[in-house]
């Protein structure tokens, strides 16, 4: 793709001539998004808002942005998300930066946050545990709305944990939020060594023989080890069910995002573990997205 979107690059380009152009390239290359992708790289590169856009299309780009939406345009037609190019993406109507080392949040996960806040208000004093934070999305909207609560993200990859750090700390909340390395293939409760009102987690949950069949967006730029769920997508899931009542305190709340036609077996692993009280949440697509179950009354960490 040369500058411009398939024009040479000139001082003269407007923004609405170059945004058609590239929206029609990645169009041809099949990317459903593809007007609302061009905007948003065109955005990007301009730093104007979508107002400017939209009222002065003739505006001119030097050559400098040019070559730099080309770029930037080049690089989605090879299926690099947009997100990554920019270098953050919108959850729960904040701005989380991202990293290599963490998923682009969707909005399917916001399921997840629906149901964490109709168990309480937002004055409650509670604590939170997110296992798998990545970019800390899930942790930080929940403290944004709980706003006297605190929560601890905990992560096996520390680029994960050092990319929610920022995002705590530029979303005014690194007073109340606090992130660690670490496995839930360990023995978590001696890692931590605190107990929880609310253990939310989307852990990776696709099956190991699917993730080459994934969008390519997901399966090369999505880090691997964030999406394989092992045989049947549900180790992690297993796992975390498993630790869960010595993470929460007396009739604390577990909330987990799993894969479509999951919910069944997850469902009967969380009953054979004490749980009680356990929902299904569905996502916009009318999928069960969500497992809540309250924790058993355990006597103390084991």
């Amino acid at each position: 793709m040369t500058p411009a979107a398939g024009t040479s690059a000139s001082a003269s380009a407007p923004a609405g001539d170059l945004w058609r152009a590239l929206a029609r390239q990645l169009a041809r290359d099949g990317i459903e998004t593809a007007m609302l992708d061009a905007e948003i790289l065109l955005r990007h590169v301009t730093g104007w808002s979508r107002e400017t856009l939209l009222r002065a299309p003739e505006a001119v780009l030097d050559t400098l942005q040019q070559r730099r939406l080309a770029e930037l345009g080049e690089r989605r037609r090879r299926g690099v998300p947009v997100a990554r190019l920019i270098g953050h993406r919108e959850f729960w109507s904040l701005e989380f930066l991202l990293s290599d080392e963490t998923l682009v949040p969707r909005p399917e996960s916001e399921t997840l946050i629906e149901a964490a806040l109709k168990g309480g208000g937002k004055d409650d004093s509670l604590r939170l545990l997110d296992l798998g934070t990545g970019c800390g999305c899930l942790l930080l909207s929940l403290l944004h709305e709980y706003r006297r609560s605190r929560g601890l993200g905990v992560d096996i990859s520390a680029g994960a944990v050092a990319t929610a750090r920022r995002n705590a700390e530029r979303l005014g909340l690194k007073d109340r939020a606090r992130f660690q390395t670490g496995s839930w293939n360990m023995r978590m409760d001696n890692i931590i060594g605190e107990r929880f009102d609310i253990l939310v987690s989307n852990p990776p949950y696709i099956r190991s023989g699917e993730i080459g069949g994934l969008q390519k967006e997901v399966r090369e730029h999505d880090p691997q080890i964030a999406l394989d769920g092992g045989s049947d997508g549900m180790d992690s899931l297993r796992t975390i069910i498993a630790a869960a009542p010595k993470l929460l305190r007396p009739n604390g709340r577990l909330l987990l995002e799993i894969g479509a036609g999951q919910s069944g077996e997850i469902v009967s692993f969380m009953e054979n573990q004490a749980f009680q009280k356990i929902r299904k949440h569905k996502d916009l697509a009318g999928i069960d997205r969500v497992i809540e179950g309250v924790s058993p009354k355990t006597t103390g960490i084991i």
